[in-house]
């Protein structure tokens, strides 16, 4: 099996700079919290690569005889995303509007993608203190908030007789 800088110069005849893996892949999106996925119709050479200047990482396909990007997602540096294997031959991230999908043609190919992937990303970072706060003091907050229909139905009545004012 040839290595990812290999694979890239049978494909292209260079590897481009700050090309960490390739592999051929095809790119399936769905909105979050469905399970339906849907095909973009894109499909070539999956290129996982850094930006050495801004230290982003970033995928993008390349397609057709002359290879030209035709797809692309940045991942800004420090973001900590979450890259999953949700098959040996199918990987899953969100993005900022979806979930997107890479299948690969090659289940080998797809595990090395995968190791290299993780391991450049690192874990995703976990909540800071800040938001620990903040997500205790809602659920403090939600707890206080009376569940009898009563209590609710005396609660609306208040607040529109408040705005009435």
């Amino acid at each position: 099996m040839p290595t990812p800088v290999t694979q890239m110069s049978l494909y292209t005849g260079a590897p481009s700079p700050g090309q960490i893996t390739t592999a051929q892949a095809s790119i399936y999106h769905t909105p979050f919290y469905h399970t339906q996925w849907t095909s973009t119709g894109l499909r070539g050479l999956l290129v996982f690569s850094t930006d050495p200047a801004s230290g982003s990482h970033s995928f993008r396909i390349l397609s057709g005889p002359a290879r030209k990007v035709v797809w692309t997602h940045t991942i800004p540096r420090g973001a900590g995303m979450a890259y999953d294997r949700d098959k040996p031959f199918f990987h899953v991230f969100a993005g900022a509007s979806r979930r997107y999908g890479f299948r690969f043609d090659d289940d080998q190919e797809a595990d090395a993608f995968y190791r290299t992937v993780v391991e450049s990303l690192g874990a995703p970072k976990p909540p800071t203190n800040a938001n620990k706060k903040k997500r205790a003091f809602l659920t403090v907050r939600l707890a206080r908030v009376p569940l009898d229909e009563k209590a609710c139905v005396a609660t609306s009545e208040y607040v529109g007789s408040a705005r009435g004012r």
